[in-house]
């Protein structure tokens, strides 16, 4: 007998016009679990559910004493999440380790830091806290992916998950509404509006015009104000992005050379914000799906005060944009959060809409944090209990 759902929106589907078969189900831990006892209570809960097929965690985590062997006895597939662009760290004056300096930070067209310093919203979850390193900062990239060797071979990991793996934006804070202009455009330092110089030729006029700026911002309106160069500029910030996707993946592989590859994803549609996922983040989906085995849109609806539906359109629109050529699984959150009006029924709508077609499956972020009405949620609608 089929399981009758709801979908959100009120429409009444069944159970079996959804396929399990094959759906991959992600368990993504937070950061501040760190015991042993609290990751077992969670691999149990996996365990009870008997969906679970990946886990995904902190480098942070695996630090801790007994966890790689409770990761390890699990026997579901294990992902590093790694933070590239963006890291805790960051947000000392020093970073720890063998950078032994502040990142160079990227900066915006505004000629300031690309740092999140305040919300046009208001009263924001989120707060106060992104701060972006440049992407062709190669000192700090290779440092972050010592840094992520040394996690990796403390477990048999299947995959690594690339995180902040773009160029700025504080996408928490863009609503329905948002302007384009409104979002900062990045990296304008000296290295990379070098580098971009490089690539595009100018008559001596232009070269004249060129040569006298001073400011950040008087280069950014030359790039942006003009539509050839904007095009250029977004297609530049893209290959960045591909190409130190390349990088991190060639080093990582050559100690671990079945290593698998996921994107954390700006939950923005191709045309959201006047197509803001590739002229402001940097991420081409169609591009880099060459090199990556799955994508994980965070679409956090409560977040960007969506209805749950919009799970599915963003999940549908990368899937198109990919031509279904990697599985495409969109990211929930699992914990409860009154500040947003989330209750049981949230969650359940934002479960059933992530696993709707051409969905792979469903990630359940802070996935230590169900709590037991939302795990036997999680069991009817994926257990088909």
């Amino acid at each position: 007998m089929a399981l009758v759902l709801n979908t959100g929106d009120g429409a009444l589907v069944s159970s079996s016009t959804f396929s399990l078969t094959g759906m991959i189900v992600v368990a993504k831990l937070f950061e501040q679990m760190n015991t042993a006892e609290r990751v077992q209570e969670s691999v149990d809960v996996m365990k009870r559910l008997g969906v679970v097929n990946q886990i995904h965690v902190f480098p942070r985590q695996v630090r801790v004493e007994g966890v790689p062997e409770v990761l390890t006895n699990s026997g579901i597939d294990l992902w590093l999440l790694a933070p590239f662009f963006y890291h805790d760290d960051n947000n000392g004056a020093i970073v720890s380790g063998a950078l032994g300096r502040a990142p160079n930070w990227a900066i915006c067209n505004d000629g300031e830091l690309a740092w999140e310093r305040n919300n046009p919203h208001g009263g924001h979850p989120s707060g106060s806290w992104l701060r972006m390193v440049c992407p062709r900062d190669e000192e700090y990239l290779d440092y972050r992916i010592n840094y992520l060797k040394l996690e990796l071979r403390k477990c048999n990991f299947t995959g690594v998950s690339l995180d902040f793996m773009r160029h700025y934006v504080y996408w928490e804070g863009a609503h329905n509404g948002t302007d384009l202009n409104k979002l900062r455009n990045s990296c304008f330092c000296d290295v990379c509006v070098g580098e971009f110089m490089k690539t595009i030729t100018l008559n001596a006029t232009q070269q004249a015009e060129w040569d006298g700026f001073t400011t950040v911002p008087e280069k950014a309106d030359f790039i942006l104000g003009n539509p050839i160069r904007q095009f250029l500029w977004t297609s530049f910030k893209c290959a960045t992005i591909d190409e130190t996707i390349k990088k991190v993946l060639y080093d990582l592989r050559l100690e671990f050379p079945d290593l698998k590859a996921n994107l954390h994803a700006v939950p923005w549609a191709q045309n959201d914000f006047g197509g803001a996922i590739r002229k402001i983040a940097g991420q081409d989906f169609e591009l880099l799906s060459k090199r990556l085995d799955q994508i994980t849109p965070m679409t956090y609806h409560r977040l960007v005060l969506h209805p749950a539906q919009w799970i599915n359109y963003v999940t549908s629109d990368v899937v198109n944009v990919v031509n279904g050529k990697i599985p495409i699984i969109p990211v929930i959150e699992g914990r409860a959060n009154a500040n947003l009006g989330d209750v049981d029924r949230d969650y359940e709508d934002a479960l059933i809409n992530a696993i709707k077609s051409p969905s792979a499956g469903v990630v359940i972020w802070r996935f230590e944090a169900l709590t037991e009405s939302r795990i036997e949620i999680t069991e009817k609608i994926l257990g088909l209990k």
